[in-house]
């Protein structure tokens, strides 16, 4: 993981644009995929994002789906900023174990400022574990 200027880490984030936001009050459906990398020497995991069934798109690129290659960006510190005129997105390296496989999942709400005034919290129903794209079961709220 890459990390801040002062050797800390709290992991890195990859999605960086305002635009993207969840609505309040409202079911929404978030789905990840993660591929691990295999030979495990090569920079070719992968990690994708879809919200309510749609990737998320900016600049003309497809920045919800890291890959070796794609999109285009640069890192600061431990964030990746995704910009066409970038470098290549140099894919992941999960592990370095071929035994080493996705054996855990944490479901986590992380807020660093809360809006003025409300209560900050999130509830999980449906979580669904597969091995291939299922995409959204149904839509509330529509």
């Amino acid at each position: 993981m890459r990390a801040c200027p002062t050797g800390r880490c709290w992991g890195n984030d990859f999605i960086n644009d305002k635009n993207l936001k969840v609505p309040r009050d409202k079911w929404v459906c978030v789905e990840l995929m993660m591929k691990m990398n295999d030979p495990v020497g090569a920079h070719n995991g992968e990690q994708a994002l879809w919200i309510e069934g749609r990737p998320w798109i900016r600049d003309g690129q497809l920045v919800s789906h890291l890959k070796k290659g794609s999109p285009k960006g640069k890192w600061v510190w431990d964030s990746f900023l995704p910009d066409p005129d970038g470098n290549p997105f140099e894919g992941f390296r999960w592990r370095k174990d071929k035994n080493l496989n996705l054996n855990f999942l944490w479901m986590l709400l992380y807020i660093t400022k809360a809006p003025q005034g409300h209560q900050s919290r999130v509830f999980f129903d449906d979580i669904v574990v597969a091995k291939r794209y299922i995409g959204p079961v149904y839509h509330f709220n529509k």
